[in-house]
């Protein structure tokens, strides 16, 4: 890249080999400019998480646990936020940080919050103990945020039921984008609903005078 300055919606594609996270990793995707008020994402952060993933280096850093110190206590918002971003591209072998990933939802920065909320999405439905976090968030100021957390929580916890009930609102949601997540959203949970549904009506124990 050679330090060049890369637009807010660009972004940088490279190939990790290997199986397991590093696979799910393969087409890394980092925001390196968020708008001229915010600092960039430090480019060498990312060669560095590259550079672990295909084994050239063990910086315990990259890896979950340091992941999560550096969501818990680094003062910057941005490496707070490519933490937590980062988080997500483990996916399920993020789920130790759920808890923390729960808490950065109450973070100061809308950033973070949005980062974190994307990040349980990828953990999926390893990240349920999150619903409750996600719920609150779909009340959050920053439409970034609300958006986020609404296709989070789809993901996230498509088995609770309550989960429904508390997005359908976000259907009058005075900014366009979180509405039109909203819409997707409650797609994918009405279709688990469905599922759910055939599940127990296939369920011969489910049916009451049944010989």
């Amino acid at each position: 890249m050679h330090g060049q300055v890369v637009s807010r919606d660009a972004i940088v594609d490279e190939t990790v080999p290997g199986s397991g996270a590093a696979a799910r990793m393969a087409s890394l995707k980092v925001v390196y400019q968020r708008g001229g008020s915010r600092a960039l994402l430090s480019i060498t952060v990312v060669m560095a998480l590259l550079g672990h993933l295909a084994g050239c280096n063990h910086d315990e850093t990259y890896e979950v646990p340091g992941l999560i110190k550096m969501l818990q206590e680094d003062s910057d918002p941005d490496m707070r936020y490519t933490a937590a971003k980062t988080l997500g591209y483990y996916g399920p072998e993020a789920q130790p940080a759920v808890p923390q990933l729960s808490a950065a939802m109450k973070d100061p920065s809308a950033m973070v919050r949005m980062g974190a909320a994307y990040a349980l999405a990828e953990i999926g439905l390893n990240a349920k103990a999150a619903v409750p976090a996600l719920k609150m968030a779909l009340k959050d100021k920053d439409a970034d945020v609300r958006a986020a957390a609404i296709y989070a929580i789809s993901l996230v916890g498509p088995s609770d039921p309550t989960v429904l009930a508390v997005v359908q609102p976000a259907l009058r949601d005075p900014v366009k984008a979180v509405r039109t997540e909203a819409i997707q959203s409650v797609r994918r949970l009405r279709g688990a609903a469905k599922y759910r549904n055939l599940v127990v009506d296939a369920d011969p124990s489910s049916s009451e005078g049944e010989q």
